[in-house]
């Protein structure tokens, strides 16, 4: 009986022994994989207010820098998203491109625009004193008046007696016909002040005052003067212009390019 009970007990022990042999093989391959492996611990920087209670044997430290990997393929990745360098241009025809450059243009002196030839020469003549290269253009020129008239008068008798009081006021006059009677012609302006001072005229004299507006068309003779490269150049001569009583004014080149008068 009591060999028996041995026997019970030490099988029991061996299966106890086997089993823990097996635990410790499961434990060794399946559990515990990375047992060689080496394991790092990431800090960050932490700021510790001072003072502090420092424990025995514990040194105490302001910042532990570790910069996170995190950042490192941040900066990488916005690094590669970066947009290249666009490419440069190529002239097809080989040739160097060349450098623009900003050219001030060139300027003129418009000394006026004259009706008859003989003032236009008068002009030139002038410019040439002055020892400048004058220019001279024929052009047609139109300009809009007003004119002033008087009337209309029925009877010719009727006429000549309004005639008599109108060269009272207005000394240059000068009769018109038309279908419905006769006017007189006081004159043609090209201002409207002027046109209104005419027309209250007639009506104070006891007339009805007619006005309409005429365009003119004629040819003129514009008289330019030398070649500036800016205005500093010609206001010297602008000066000696106008004592001389020219209105003169500086234009663009391009805009008035007459023909030379020489000689």
């Amino acid at each position: 009986m009591i060999s028996k009970l041995n026997k019970l007990l030490a099988g029991i022990n061996l299966g106890l022994m086997a089993g823990m042999v097996a635990m410790g093989i499961y434990l060794y391959f399946k559990v515990l994989p990375g047992r060689n492996e080496k394991i790092i611990y990431e800090t960050q920087v932490i700021e510790i207010p001072f003072p502090l209670v420092e424990k025995k044997g514990v040194k105490r430290t302001k910042k532990v820098e570790s910069p996170p990997q995190e950042n490192a393929s941040a900066v990488s990745s916005n690094a590669s998203m970066e947009e290249p360098p666009p490419p440069i241009p190529i002239n097809p025809e080989g040739e160097t491109p060349k450098a623009v450059t900003s050219v001030k243009e060139k300027l003129t002196i418009h000394v006026g625009d004259f009706s008859s030839k003989s003032e236009a020469e008068k002009a030139v003549s002038l410019v040439k004193s002055l020892g400048l290269e004058p220019r001279i253009k024929k052009q047609e020129s139109s300009m809009v008046l007003t004119r002033v008239m008087a009337g209309p008068f029925k009877s010719r008798k009727e006429l000549l007696s309004a005639k008599k009081k109108i060269l009272s006021v207005f000394p240059k006059v000068f009769l018109v016909k038309r279908k419905e009677g006769y006017y007189i012609h006081v004159g043609s302006f090209s201002k409207k002040e002027e046109v209104e001072k005419a027309r209250s005229a007639i009506l104070k004299l006891g007339f009805k005052a007619k006005t309409e507006e005429v365009t003119i068309k004629k040819f003129v003779f514009s008289v330019d003067a030398g070649v500036f490269k800016g205005f500093k150049e010609a206001e010297p001569y602008i000066e000696k212009f106008k004592k001389r009583g020219y209105d003169v004014f500086v234009v663009p080149l391009k805009n008035h390019g007459g023909a030379s008068s020489k000689g």
